[in-house]
């Protein structure tokens, strides 16, 4: 049976397609109150509040005015009526013009923190580039588990080499999370656990402060899991349905026909294909 997911259709049997259906319906559910949980805010129902009151009162001064010349309408209701078109009129332009720029700041502001997230995932990337094999085929820092991966393959092979790490990695992570903190700042990063992000981008910076950072596994190995983190907090916005992404996958995975591991990053999802991908060139598995 098939399915679409994320624009693309796989086969899948009768009842995980079923269970497919169910999860997409929750993640579209899941999306929208998102969505309006960040672009409506308390004060735009205030707005729409005082808009009608504003209306009513208005309908409420000519009912009193007809009401003294004895002409016109016979009710309040009647008045509320003939201005209902203006007042609905009023109130979803009110919130529409509100919202509708604040979602386009919204989307703006998402897209630059998404450059944001790829430039330093590449930049992190390359402390461990020069100790992974088919680095082109997966991003070491692209999960945990990918991370894990990665890091237990360097240390169980003994081939972390200080002077295979370009000299100029210092200055070039220094920039960049000088970058993140001015992001940061301007609150240009939407998700983020601020006082969790400004303590590993601390620690990082001071991580590269001692000539001794790149000498033994262990600083190594410290100092990248502070900037995994940082990681992990600038694609936040994309990964709060990582979850549901993860079980619909693994449910795709189950036929050979879908090719999940053609597809560069849902592969990465995959359980044991970064661990099987380096496993078939490290020295112990083959052993």
């Amino acid at each position: 049976m098939k399915v679409l997911y994320k624009k693309r259709s796989y086969y899948v049997s009768f009842f995980d397609a079923v269970h497919i259906f169910g999860l997409k319906v929750l993640l579209r559910i899941k999306r929208q109150i998102r969505r309006i949980r960040n672009n409506v805010y308390g004060r735009d129902i205030l707005l729409c509040f005082f808009v009608i009151v504003l209306w009513l009162l208005y309908a409420l001064a000519i009912f009193i005015l007809q009401r003294i010349k004895n002409t016109g309408f016979t009710t309040y209701l009647d008045i509320i009526w003939d201005i209902k078109t203006p007042l609905f009129t009023t109130v979803v332009i009110a919130l529409f013009t509100t919202v509708f720029s604040r979602t386009r700041s919204y989307t703006k502001t998402l897209c630059r923190q998404h450059d944001t997230y790829v430039n330093a995932q590449s930049d992190f990337c390359r402390l461990l580039d020069p100790f992974l094999p088919n680095r082109y085929r997966f991003i070491p820092m692209y999960t945990e588990y990918c991370f894990d991966q990665s890091m237990s393959y360097i240390i169980e092979n003994g081939i972390f080499d200080n002077s295979a790490i370009p000299f100029e990695m210092t200055r070039i992570l220094e920039k960049r999370l000088n970058i993140i903190e001015s992001e940061l700042r301007s609150n240009n990063l939407f998700f983020a656990d601020r006082p969790m992000l400004e303590l590993y981008l601390d620690d990082a910076k001071e991580a590269l402060l001692s000539p001794n950072v790149f000498l033994s596994i262990h600083s190594y190995k410290s100092l990248l899991w502070k900037l995994f983190q940082i990681l992990e907090e600038l694609r936040k916005p994309w990964r709060l349905d990582h979850k549901i992404d993860t079980q619909i996958i693994s449910m795709l995975n189950k036929n050979p026909k879908n090719k999940i591991e053609d597809d560069f990053y849902k592969r990465m999802f995959v359980p044991n294909y970064v661990d099987d991908l380096l496993c078939s060139e490290s020295v112990l598995c083959i052993l």
